[in-house]
This record gives C-alpha cells, sequence and structure tokens, in this order.
C-alpha cells in the first residue's frame, strides 16, 4: 500500500471535514475531489499536476461544499475535454492538454461551465452524450441521456431526455463494448442490460441476474430511436428536485446557480450525501 499527499490545500474555506469524495482514472492521468475544497489531476503516480479550487459561492459555508461535492470526472475525448459535475448539476468542462502539465502543480480554470441535472449519483460518458441515473428523490426510472456535450456553450445549459423510464430505477452504470457497440450498462432492481446510444437498428439484450442467463444472439438496445415507441421526447425543461420532506428546492429556498450569462439551474436537492461518516452537515 503507498500513502500519498492528496493535495487539498485550496482558496476556498467552509466547514466541510477533509475527505475524499471521488477517485477515478482517465487513462494516463487520474484525479480525485478533495470534498468542499478542490478537484486535483495527477500523474499514475499520483504527482498532483492541476487543480481547480474555486466556488460560485465563496461567501456561502454549506453551498460552496455542495459546489466541490463532486459526483462524477468523466473523460470526453469526442469533445476534447474531462468534464466535473457536482451535487447543485454545475458542469465544468477542462481541456484535456491542461490536466496533464509534467511541472509544478497549477491551477486551472474551466474552459466552459454549464447547468445540468441535479444529484445525479451515477453518470458514464459515451461518445460525447452524458448518461446518468434520475435524482432518488424523484422516483423515477429510466436514465437521462444528454445533448452533444460538444454543443455546450459556456454559461448555458446541457439538455437532457428521459429513456428507459419503464425499465425502473437505475441503481449502476457502467461503459462496454459489447457486439461491436460502445455501450453503456444498465443495472437494477436485479436486472442488467446493456444499451447502444449509437444505432437506429439494434434490438434489445436484457437480462434477470436472478437466474435468467443473457442472451448473446441480439444486439444491445438502442437509446433514442423509434423502438422506445411511448417514452417522452427530448424537453429542455428540466425535473425539479425535491428536499427529503416533500417540498421543492424552490420552496425550501435552496441556492440556485447563476451561470455566466445569467441563466438559473433549478434549485439543488437539499441532501448532502454522506461520504464515510464524515458527519457533513445538511440543509
Amino acid at each position: 500500500m503507498t500513502e500519498f499527499d492528496s493535495h487539498p490545500e485550496s482558496r476556498v474555506r467552509n466547514s466541510q471535514p477533509a475527505g475524499i469524495g471521488r477517485v477515478v482514472d482517465l487513462g494516463d492521468v487520474c484525479a480525485w475531489n478533495n470534498l468542499g475544497r478542490n478537484v486535483v489531476f495527477a500523474s499514475r503516480a499520483f504527482e498532483p499536476c492541476a487543480v481547480f479550487d474555486q466556488t460560485e459561492f465563496p461567501d456561502d459555508d454549506e453551498p460552496s461544499q455542495y459546489d466541490l461535492d463532486v459526483h462524477a470526472i468523466l473523460d470526453v475525448p469526442a469533445a476534447g475535454v474531462v468534464v466535473v459535475l457536482n451535487h447543485l448539476g454545475i458542469l465544468r468542462a477542462f481541456r484535456q492538454s491542461e490536466i496533464r502539465a509534467t511541472d509544478a502543480p497549477r491551477r486551472i480554470e474551466p474552459v466552459w461551465s454549464a447547468g445540468f441535472a441535479e444529484d445525479m449519483e451515477r453518470v458514464v460518458a459515451l461518445g460525447d452524450l452524458l448518461i446518468g441515473s434520475r435524482p432518488r428523490e424523484q422516483h423515477g426510472g429510466g436514465v437521462l441521456v444528454s445533448e452533444p456535450v460538444s454543443a455546450t456553450a459556456d454559461g448555458g445549459r446541457l439538455d437532457a431526455r428521459v429513456e428507459l423510464e419503464a425499465w425502473g430505477m437505475v441503481t449502476a452504470l457502467g461503459t462496454a463494448h459489447a457486439g461491436g457497440w460502445d455501450c453503456v450498462a444498465i443495472g437494477g432492481n436485479g436486472r442488467a442490460m446493456a444499451a447502444s446510444a449509437s444505432s437506429p437498428s439494434i434490438a434489445a439484450r436484457s437480462a434477470d441476474l436472478a437466474g435468467r442467463s443473457v442472451s448473446t444472439s441480439n444486439r444491445p438496445r438502442s437509446l433514442g430511436t423509434a423502438s422506445f415507441s411511448g417514452l417522452p421526447a427530448r424537453s429542455s425543461v428540466r425535473p425539479e428536485s425535491v428536499t427529503t420532506t416533500g417540498r421543492s428546492c424552490a420552496e425550501a429556498g435552496s441556492p440556485r446557480w447563476t451561470s455566466p450569462t445569467g441563466a438559473q439551474s433549478s434549485g439543488a436537492a437539499s441532501r448532502m450525501t454522506s461520504h464515510g461518516g464524515t458527519g457533513a452537515p445538511r440543509w
């Protein structure tokens, strides 16, 4: 076992207890989130190369913690960026070239920031699309499939549509290469399925993990095609987050992120995810 310094130094000041929120493998580099403090990009030897340590809420303790409570760090080669998604649904994109510096650690800035969906616990990148589980507070089935990340403008909103809603709540997501297709693997309620977002003609492949074997004769199901009759069309209206008491976040007065252009995202869910029993504050 090797111990290393997580580089928690930050310009952000809040009451978040020290802790690591995410650690991800990005190929020739890795990254992690010091909760409430920063996002660190490092070499394969865990030597910090680049650090993001800013918040949209420098004077607000709890919102700044949510701002640096990272739910996903994803490489999107098709768009030439690595994106970081936080609890509030703020998506920040960093140029791949800037996170691979070989000299001393340096602070970096996102090339663009956009609003997305809040409190997405599981998110993967497939091509230049982001696919994530729906917020648990909504008790909704299926996944959110974003518009292409490459089309996102700074200060804008990354729209998404609901797919596979009838399939039920998604509790696990991953990516895989199956049958010649790049797929997203979806799990939940004792079932698993592979689905592709790239072909309008491929058929479904799913399995009940409680005892039914996966068919190898069919190709993965296609996301966002005519084969999904009856599912909602893509919409720019984002589902409203609710608090643990059932009130909407707007009613509860949760903070709202204002983009550089003045457009607001919908309110953040008022639930602080527990990370290792650190005693993080709740709304």
